[in-house]
């Protein structure tokens, strides 16, 4: 082999075996992400970062309006190097929302928590280290009816293993913020797929439901509200970090979601003002199969439309229960005239509520 085809060869060999990338090498992604800053524009308002093992992007406000994006991306020829590209003239990251609320400053960005924030992603969903980090998002949770830069910066590590899709969101200390996702590849879209009726016994396994419900909320997380209907499973929760505000996070077709936007209690649960929190583990949504019978037999074998969980403060001292709500056979979705079957844990009766009362 001729000694310059050696030497190319060697380089290239060299290049691969130190395939580092912004993800496993701090100093690496500190580089890059150092020219990249020195490469935007004064004051720049930002409203999205993102972190991939070859890329890093940021979408901030263009100074003539409208949203632009730059980025740095690690390229592999002979050698490993980094290449700065933009501003490129992108849409806003969230449409039908206002940039300007969603907008940081670059400078509050403690980009050296990086490396931290991964750790602290592993430890809650991937203790066992098997995990390939895939990205990390950084933007702020918006909440409807917010001043501009009112809503919580968010950390959002995502981790793939075994096919299955990871997502935990982590808040300025690298504490659980708010929810998480979770999807295994067949599931994540529901595409092609006939799922059973959630109401109906021998479909989904709700156990199984729950624990990953039990996985993705904040440690001592409380709920306000579980709704079920036939097809998903919403749970309402109270902001860790803001007072009055209500996070959801649904189940649907194999995937569980975070909303994108907070809301405040009035708009999210309007009854949240006579309800109590409880814990996600004071109620089995197991069970939910043979709520559906005995609601059914208290109501004279009605229809049920959809299950709450719910802590009704007078009710059953003080701890939640399930509130069944029926009517007619046939009846649309919305008409007037539901029935409410009031159950305890276990499936024992409480009350019965009928149309007008």
């Amino acid at each position: 082999m001729k000694p310059l085809l050696a030497a190319l060869v060697l380089l290239c060999v060299a290049g691969v075996a130190r395939a580092e990338d912004y993800l496993d090498s701090p100093a690496l992604f500190a580089a890059a992400w150092e020219r990249l800053a020195g490469a935007l524009p004064q004051d720049t308002v930002a409203l999205r970062v993102e972190v991939e093992p070859a890329r890093i992007g940021l979408i901030a406000l263009a100074p003539e309006g409208g949203a632009a994006s730059w980025q740095v991306r690690r390229v592999r020829l002979l050698l490993a190097m980094d290449r700065l590209e933009g501003p490129e003239v992108v849409a806003p990251p969230v449409p039908g929302t206002s940039p300007e609320a969603a907008g940081f400053a670059v400078s509050d960005l403690a980009m050296e928590r990086l490396p931290d924030a991964v750790e602290a992603a592993r430890m809650r969903l991937d203790p066992r280290g098997e995990a390939e980090v895939r990205s990390v998002t950084i933007a702020r949770r918006l909440e409807v009816g917010a001043a501009p830069g009112q809503g919580a910066l968010r950390w959002v590590v995502e981790l793939e293993a075994s096919g299955q899709t990871l997502r935990v969101e982590l808040g300025p200390e690298g504490a659980p913020l708010g929810l998480g996702e979770a999807a295994t590849g067949a599931e994540a879209s529901g595409e092609g797929e006939d799922w059973p009726d959630l109401l109906l016994p021998d479909g989904v396994r709700l156990e199984e439901v729950q624990a990953g419900f039990e996985a993705l909320l904040p440690p001592g997380a409380l709920v306000q509200d579980i709704e079920i209907d036939r097809e998903r499973i919403t749970l309402s929760v109270a902001a860790p970090d803001r007072p009055g505000v209500i996070r959801q996070l649904r189940w649907e077709r194999g995937r569980f979601s975070p909303a994108l936007v907070d809301l405040p209690e009035r708009l999210a649960l309007p009854e949240a003002g006579r309800l109590g929190p409880f814990r996600l583990s004071d109620l089995r949504l197991a069970e939910v199969p043979r709520l559906v019978i005995a609601a059914r037999r208290a109501s004279g074998h009605r229809e049920v439309r959809r299950l709450h969980g719910r802590l009704v403060p007078g009710v059953r001292a003080e701890r939640p229960v399930w509130i069944v709500r029926l009517a007619e056979e046939g009846a649309p979705p919305g008409a007037a005239g539901e029935w409410e079957v009031r159950l305890a844990p276990g499936g024992a009766l409480l009350g019965v509520v009928e149309p007008g009362r």
